[in-house]
């Protein structure tokens, strides 16, 4: 009986390190989970840490291109400015140089227009007088008709260029006057 007891005591005994080794296993494949769960997170910190490490030196690098661009964006800048400042003074001068030409232009076509009447006057004087002269000369009438004829067709062959001359100044202050609101727009701006 007593080695019945003893036999009892140890299966027990078997059975209850059986039970505790059982646990232990489990316990040690938990651990060995956890441990490749840890390791796995431990990779995955490790990819991250040098992914955001590319990025902090990608930013760096993007960070030295835009500091560069800045700094050729600046110069340009710069160099915008002082041309604007050379067109302004240019735009200026323009100005007065176009406001003298259309003065010039205007006493030109005053002058023209004198002219042209100076020139119909002394036309309507040659017709009077070769009126005149059919009457008086009836001989020499078709010779002076020939020459007064020449000298009237002379005379309007200038007032016809001096009228076009009037004309083409006309135009040319028309122009003026229609490109002096843009040069005046220009210098506002």
């Amino acid at each position: 009986q007593e080695a019945q007891a003893s036999r009892k005591v140890a299966e027990i005994e078997s059975a209850a390190i059986k039970a505790r080794f059982a646990q232990m296993e489990q316990r040690v494949q938990l651990l060995v989970e956890q441990q490749d769960e840890l390791i796995r997170a431990k990779t995955a910190i490790d990819d991250e840490r040098r992914g955001l490490r590319q990025q902090t030196d990608m930013q760096q690098q993007r960070l030295i291109i835009f500091q560069a661009d800045l700094e050729h964006y600046r110069a340009e800048a710069d160099n915008q400015n002082m041309l604007i400042g050379q067109l302004t003074e240019a735009q200026s001068a323009d100005h007065e140089s176009t406001r003298q030409e259309r003065l010039s232009w205007r006493t030109r076509e005053t002058d023209l227009q004198q002219r042209v009447t100076k020139l119909r006057r002394e036309l309507e004087d040659y017709k009077r007088r070769s009126t005149v002269e059919q009457v008086r000369s009836t001989t020499s009438r078709e010779e002076e008709f020939l020459k007064l004829r020449l000298q009237v067709q002379r005379l309007e062959n200038q007032a016809t260029v001096d009228a076009a001359k009037v004309e083409e100044a006309q135009n040319q202050q028309k122009d003026l006057e229609l490109e002096w609101p843009q040069i005046e727009a220009r210098e506002k701006t």
